[in-house]
């Protein structure tokens, strides 16, 4: 049978909806009925089934899915044919119920995916077994000049296999060296690519590389996945099984053994995802699961304006976040139209690595200015103050504002430090052995060696903040910005840097090489943009998500020592809570790992003040 997506009728696209995307009411629709009991797809988040592995419960199993996707194309991947052959005996039924359900094992589906996906297979796959592998190995190695040997062909099939599925990394074993390794590699793609063939490693993984590079190319939103005994499938079948699953919906896969390490792989995967057992459409925990996401205030048109979630711990947040972020990219918002906030920097590196997963493009934003020359020019201080051995930066640096030292003695001392194998601060003491350079060029590079190192020495001791500031005005920098760029220098950014130096020295800690690297960061295009509280000001969105709302970071403990510092942070929070044009996504967790440790947390007073609808 062949995969078939659901038509859909015409419909007006909204970026934000408290509806799935598939009843939003279009021109030609009618709206949904409010007394609908039934989950829609949306709604339904990833489900682990425990259930025993008989045909018959997984019969049972299907049919209430089913009855939970509506008119959605139902996907069942299963390990084996076998067991794909008699779930679709027991589905036999009318043509037009036929179309909406795919059984198939995993290596069908992938040869389906690959006749799709590539254009160069769309006219058949043939897989080879394994002695067409060695034929073709064989004579590869014989091309390349090398013994033929059955040793040696088993031995490189391994090195092959390895390499490909990235299950060796740097520590393959092989007679060969690594370029010749990944010759041989080149050459067996080519040659197979030629006859129109995968192996049994390509089958598997090929689709998952062009999903993971492309989640385009498989439109997603119009189908759920069941996954038929999940903790029964090899590696590569469960990369192929999770790969498709992100990109549609659910999956609900059927769990049997008592594995904790699947189970864990799948909640890794999946974070949303719940525990429960038949019947699906009774079980607590799906109610449970929809209720933690509360619309807060909506628009007078309904759509949503600010909703909150109760996450059970970071990892469950940064997958709401990310399924939120989805179904709004399915309803045509812009990546560059949503902004995801953070305080600690470990919240920001969960939400990155569950944007990885789902295959969300993410870019961490640091601190900008209007002016491209001020942002490099102020980026080149700040990392010289964290390694004064950065090249770049301390050229840089040297020459804005002018300290008397011209290109053609940077030139001299930078062949100086080749020779030398030193970087060019380090080679400052040396440059008396440029007879070229004058005294007062040596006296110049000698003094700005000085200040560098008395601001590095207090960068483990001085607030960041009030270092920013010294670096600033004790370079000259600041002066010298001002009058070059008469009146339009963005004093204003440099403002918020020094925001953000307090933001991550209250939070983070005096820890200034973390500090220019969260500044050091840029936007990338066509991307959701990751961002500190102190940078959200100042910029443009249409839907922002505020995270990690807890007692004791928001407001941060040390702020109860101070009224003002109280009262700036609660305006700081009601600006960033009404910053979004359209929707504003306010997310707490009831566990958090705090340096190696899981605490539980109450969340934000600020969050218990906000009214609900």
């Amino acid at each position: 049978m062949s995969v078939r997506r659901a038509p859909t009728a015409p419909r007006t696209v909204r970026p934000v909806s408290g509806r799935s995307l598939r009843s939003t009411p279009g021109p030609t629709q009618s709206k949904p009925r409010e007394s609908e009991s039934t989950p829609t797809l949306a709604t339904v988040p990833p489900m682990l089934v425990r259930a025993a592995s008989d045909i018959d419960t997984a019969v049972e199993l299907i049919r209430q899915v089913q009855a939970i996707a509506g008119d959605a194309t139902l996907i069942v991947l299963t390990a084996t044919d076998q067991r794909a052959a008699a779930l679709q005996a027991a589905f036999r039924g009318p043509p037009t119920a036929r179309r909406r359900l795919t059984i198939e094992s995993c290596r069908n589906h992938a040869k389906r995916l690959l006749r799709e996906l590539d254009p160069h297979y769309r006219r058949g796959v043939r897989v080879l077994d394994a002695s067409q592998r060695r034929a073709v190995t064989r004579d590869l190695l014989r091309q390349l000049g090398f013994p033929a040997t059955s040793a040696a062909v088993e031995h490189s099939l391994l090195a092959l296999s390895r390499m490909k599925s990235q299950l060796g990394g740097d520590a393959v074993v092989s007679a060969f060296a690594a370029s010749q390794q990944l010759e041989l590699l080149s050459r067996y793609d080519r040659a197979l690519h030629a006859r129109r063939a995968v192996d049994a490693d390509d089958l598997l993984a090929r689709p998952v590389r062009l999903l993971r590079h492309d989640p385009a190319r498989l439109t997603a939103g119009s189908s759920l996945v069941v996954i038929d005994q999940y903790n029964q499938l090899s590696p590569p079948e469960l990369e192929l099984v999770t790969a498709v699953a992100q990109r549609a919906g659910g999956p609900v896969a059927v769990f049997t053994a008592p594995d904790e390490a699947r189970r864990d792989r799948f909640r890794l995967d999946f974070p949303d995802a719940v525990e429960t057992e038949l019947p699906l459409t009774t079980t607590p925990a799906l109610a449970a699961a929809t209720a933690r996401r509360r619309v807060l205030a909506a628009w007078p048109s309904g759509e949503e304006r600010r909703v909150s979630y109760q996450a059970t711990d970071e990892v469950d947040e940064a997958g709401f976040i990310a399924a939120e972020i989805a179904r709004l990219r399915r309803g045509g918002l812009s990546p560059t139209d949503m902004a995801v906030t953070y305080r600690l920097g470990a919240t920001a590196d969960t939400l990155q690595e569950a944007f990885r997963r789902a295959s969300i493009p993410v870019s961490r934003v640091g601190w900008c200015a209007d002016d491209h020359d001020t942002r490099l020019d102020v980026l080149a201080y700040l990392r010289l103050v964290a390694d004064s051995d950065n090249d770049a930066a301390f050229a840089r640096a040297l020459g804005r504002p002018s300290r008397g030292v011209p290109a053609a003695a940077v030139a001299s001392l930078s062949q100086l430090a080749g020779s030398l194998k030193l970087s060019l601060s380090a080679t400052i003491p040396h440059a008396a052995m440029l007879s070229s350079l004058p005294a007062r060029t040596r006296l110049a590079l000698r003094q700005f060696r000085a200040q560098l190192a008395g601001w590095h020495a207090l960068k483990d001791t001085m607030p960041l903040a009030d270092l920013v500031d010294r670096l600033l005005e004790e370079s000259g920098y600041l002066a010298w910005a001002q009058h070059r760029l008469a009146g339009r220098f963005p004093i204003g950014q440099i403002d918020r840097l020094r925001l953000a130096a307090v933001e991550f020295d209250r939070v983070e800690g005096r820890n200034w090489a973390g500090f220019v690297e969260a500044m050091t960061t840029a936007e990338a295009d066509d991307t959701v943009r990751l961002v500190s509280w102190s940078q959200l000001a100042g910029r443009d969105y249409a839907v922002v998500f505020l995270t990690g709302l807890e007692d004791e970071a928001v407001p941060p403990g040390s702020a109860f020592t101070d009224v003002s510092a109280l009262e700036a942070e609660r305006s700081h929070f009601e600006a960033l809570k009404g910053h979004a044009r359209v929707c504003t996504f306010l997310t707490y967790a009831l566990r958090r790992t705090m340096d190696g440790k899981v605490v539980v947390r109450d969340p934000s007073w600020y969050l218990v003040e906000t009214p609900a609808l």
